[in-house]
C-alpha cells in the first residue's frame, strides 16, 4: 500500500479538491483505476491510503522504449478506454488525463489511472465551468470555461 500524506496547512482554499478526490475514489472500483483503501485525519494531516502501484508513468515508459508495437499500444489503449467507460458509467469526469497520470507496469503492460484531484461528477446534459487541468493538456473548451463530460 501507499500513503499520500497531506498537510492541511498547505491546502487552504483547495480543500474541496481533496474532498472531491476522496469522494471520487470511494465510488470507483475498477482494475485499471487506483484503489482507495482508507482515509485517516488528525489535527494537521490527512492520510490517504491507496494500493501500491508498481511501475512508471506512461510518459517515462514511452521515452524509455524506442518503439512500441501495435500489440503494446492496443493493450494500453484498451485498458484506458475500459477505465474511462467505467468512469462514464458513474457520471464522473477525471479532468486531468495525461501520460503522467497513467501508471504502467512495463513487464505486464497493466495500467492504472491515478490522480483524481480535479475529478467531478456530471449529469449527461450538465456543463462544467471550472478551469482545471494541466496547462499543456487543457482543451480549448476548458479554457473557455464551459464544457461537457466529453
Amino acid at each position: 500500500m501507499a500513503v499520500k500524506i497531506i498537510n492541511l496547512r498547505f491546502i487552504k482554499g483547495k480543500y474541496h479538491y481533496l474532498a472531491q478526490e476522496v469522494m471520487s475514489l470511494k465510488r470507483v472500483d475498477h482494475p485499471n483505476i487506483i484503489k482507495l483503501l482508507e482515509v485517516y485525519k488528525n489535527e494537521d494531516k490527512i492520510y490517504i491510503v491507496m494500493e501500491l502501484v508498481k511501475g512508471v508513468d506512461l510518459l517515462d515508459f514511452l521515452f524509455s522504449n524506442e518503439k512500441m508495437t501495435e500489440f503494446q499500444a492496443s493493450t494500453i489503449i484498451r485498458q484506458l478506454l475500459k477505465a474511462l467507460m467505467h468512469l462514464n458509467s458513474l457520471r464522473m469526469c477525471h479532468r486531468d488525463i495525461k501520460l503522467e497520470n497513467i501508471m504502467i507496469d512495463p513487464a505486464t503492460l497493466h495500467i492504472k489511472l491515478i490522480d483524481f484531484g480535479f475529478s467531478s461528477f456530471i449529469m449527461d446534459k450538465d456543463l462544467l465551468y471550472t478551469q482545471v487541468g494541466t496547462p499543456y493538456y487543457i482543451s480549448p473548451q476548458i479554457l473557455k470555461g464551459e464544457y461537457g463530460k466529453e
